[in-house]
Parts: structure tokens; sequence; C-alpha cells
């Protein structure tokens, strides 16, 4: 919002965990320094009193690099406020002066904060506050450490488990399936975690090119504060202005690449789409489990090992020893499976399933505009899929049922209700 003329301030409320932050950034004109400096008051007195931690960050055009009459009231009026302005080094260099207008008034001196000389916004460099607990462009993953996994020896210490009958209950019998597989998986493959930065590499439309192009541009820009070279200075805005440029075409390129790479496809096109205009870091946590080890299962509960032999694996440091792992395990996979089919239960810990909400509109918080993806467990995938198939084949062999199908025979899409 705008408070007058010469003020210009936009402010948000963020929790963060039990962290309450209130984050302000301002803009101040160079003009009329006197009022912009009474309403700065205002708002520091504001939030000075309160306790939640306090952040304002931005362009205030009064150069603290130097002792003037406004420099010198600025720094009484944070004073006077029990606030700190913890930005020390230069934020605008040009080839005659080196100001620092660009500030960070906080009532938390500890607050971590950096300048970054490139890229820059104009001739100003830009500020970043990392929050507690949200390191600005870093993600937690969690992956399978595979450096030491022998994929003998793994084989061998699934072959040697002792996998018990579970007296003919099926609950236990499942369970002791995915927790053997589980356990040795983890012994051979153990799960760590690890911090993982976002660049501008992860960008799709980003090319050896642009990284090139920026890297001559940090290099024009150092030189320019060395050497202080009138012409070195145009170089080195020469080089910004073609940087901004190449970006921004490389984008606009990618951007209709992926729309025409759509077009009939209108599933596809909502998907890119969507990536296009979303602004959200994805999540980037990789939680292997034994996804790997079941996924597109298919075929009849006869043939235990056509199915194996056809799954996909997800991960391709898995592939080179995912059908060996089933072949040994396809017996006890059966029996679950016949045990289930003969008792006609459903095993309990299958059952369990992850509803993900997605957005239908973008950046929406009303219930019906997110539509409920249901992320069934991988196992209860395999039991289903195995009992669809029989399903069908029963149907299509007999063909008694045929006139009170519901969309069972395989390639004919016509569902029929019936009476009886």
């Amino acid at each position: 919002m705008v408070v007058n003329k010469n003020l210009w301030l936009v402010g948000v409320s963020l929790s963060v965990g039990r962290h309450r932050f209130n984050i302000i950034n301002v803009y101040h004109s160079p003009n009329s320094n006197s009022a912009f400096l009474d309403k700065l008051e205002e708002v520091l007195n504001n939030y000075a009193i309160k306790s939640e931690s306090f952040i304002l960050i931005g362009d205030l055009n009064i150069n603290l690099a130097k002792e003037t009459y406004y420099s010198k009231k600025l720094n009484n009026i944070i004073e006077r406020s029990g606030l700190s302005q913890i930005v020390q080094n230069f934020t605008r260099i040009t080839p005659t002066s080196a100001t620092i207008i660009d500030l960070i008034i906080t009532n938390d001196k500890e607050v971590n904060h950096q300048i970054h000389l490139t890229p820059k916004i104009a001739d100003h460099s830009i500020l970043t506050v990392n929050l507690p607990s949200t390191e600005l462009g870093q993600n937690k993953e969690i992956y399978r450490d595979m450096r030491n996994f022998n994929e003998l020896e793994f084989q061998l210490d699934l072959m040697d488990m002792a996998w018990p009958d579970g007296n003919g209950n099926i609950d236990i019998m499942a369970n002791c399936l995915v927790k053997g597989i589980m356990e040795n998986l983890n012994k051979h493959a153990p799960l760590k975690e690890r911090i993982t930065t976002n660049k501008w590499g992860n960008k799709k439309w980003w090319t050896p090119e642009i990284k090139m192009e920026i890297t001559e541009r940090d290099r024009f820009y150092k030189r320019a504060i060395i050497t202080g070279d009138v012409e070195d200075w145009t170089k080195f805005k020469q080089k910004r202005n073609a940087v901004v440029q190449i970006i921004k075409d490389r984008k606009q390129a990618y951007y209709h690449e992926k729309i025409d790479e759509c077009k009939g496809d209108s599933k596809e096109m909502w998907r890119s789409l969507k990536s296009i205009i979303s602004n959200k870091n994805k999540s980037k946590n990789n939680k292997e489990s034994i996804d790997f080890l079941m996924k597109n299962v298919g075929g009849g509960i006869e043939d235990i090992e056509d199915i194996l032999e056809n799954i996909e694996s997800p991960k391709k440091h898995f592939e080179s020893f995912q059908i060996q792992t089933f072949t040994e395990l396809k017996s006890v996979v059966g029996e679950v499976i016949n045990t289930s089919l003969e008792k006609g239960c459903f095993p309990k810990e299958w059952k369990t399933s992850m509803i993900i909400p997605i957005e239908k509109v973008n950046n929406t918080n009303k219930c019906d505009e997110f539509r409920p993806i249901n992320m069934v467990s991988t196992c209860e995938k395999l039991l289903e899929t195995v009992v669809s198939d029989q399903m069908r084949k029963f149907v299509e062999e007999i063909k008694s049922l045929l006139q009170f199908k519901l969309g069972l025979e395989r390639n004919i899409p016509v569902k029929v209700l019936y009476n009886q």
C-alpha cells in the first residue's frame, strides 16, 4: 500500500511453526525525507512493541555510509524504537559512488541476511533474509544410500528370511511380507537425509549458454568495481542487459515449446500450464519404499512369475536386481494373495492410503477448488489388479454374463446396468 506519495510499503505476517514474523518491504523516493521519516517512525513504533519477530527491508534512499542530517535522524529513530539496522556493507556501487541505502531494520540482530553483488536489480545489490527453520532455497531430501549396495547379498538375505505362515491370518502374513522386504532394504540401502539447494539450474529453461553469460557478466562487474573505469562499467551494464534479454527469450521459447508439444492432449496441456503459472516450490522429498518392488503389476493369480517379470521399476538403480528379487519372493507373494482370496479378507494395513489435495485453481484456499488424489498402497494395487484380471478372464471365458456386463470386457467401453 502507499502511506503517502513518498512512502510505499507492503507487509505480510508469516507463521512458521511457533515463530511469527512481521515482514515489511518499503521504498522511499529520494524527495521529502522529513515527511518520510515521520511516517516511518510511526510504522516502527507500531511494530516495535510487539513480541513477534519484525523485519523491515527495502530501498530507503538514505545513505548510512555517510554522516548527514537525515542519516543521523534515521539512526536516532531506529535506536528510539529499540531496533537495529544490520546492513553494514555497500548495497549500491556505481562508477562514482558507493552507498548503503538498501537497509534491514529488525528487532533481531542475529537474523541471517546476505548482500548479493550479483545478480543485481538495476544497480542495487539484492538483500535476502533467511528465516529460522525456513532456509530459503533449501529442502530436506530423503534418499537411499546405494553406494555400498550389494545385489547378491540383498537377495540372499531375502531367501534366508523366515516367512511365518501366520496360521492363515492374512493380516499377519501381509505385514510380515512388507516388513521383511523393508528391513532388508534398509539394511543394504539405508535411508539418509540431505539438504538440497534450489538453484537456477533446476529451471528447465536453463541452458549452458545462460550460465556462461552470467559468469561473464559477474566478471565484468568485479573488474568494474576494482578499476572504477567508466568503460568497464559500460561493459558490465551492456552485459547485464544482455543476460536479462537472453533469459527472457529462453524462457519464452521454452514455454512455447511446451505448449506446442501438448497440442491435442488436454490433460498434458493443463499440467504444463500449471507448471508455468505456479511459482510454488515443490517438495523434493523422495521417500523410496516398497513401491519399486510392486508397481504396474498385472496378470492372473495362477501365474505370479509372469506378473513379477513384467514389473517396471520407477528408479533406475533398482532395475538390475528387481526381477531376481521378485522371483525369489513369488511364492510368498502368491501365498499372501491366495490366502486373501480364500479367506475373503483384505489385509488391514493395505487399506491405508494417502489423499493428496491438488489445486484446480491456482493459489486457492477453498475446499471445493481442490481435487483429491488417492495414493493407494502399491500392495493394494497388486491384489486389486490380480482380482480384476481374474474376474475379467472369468467373464470372457464363460460369456454367460456378457449381456449384464459393467465394462468388464476388455476394449469395449459399454456399461449396461442390469435389473436382475
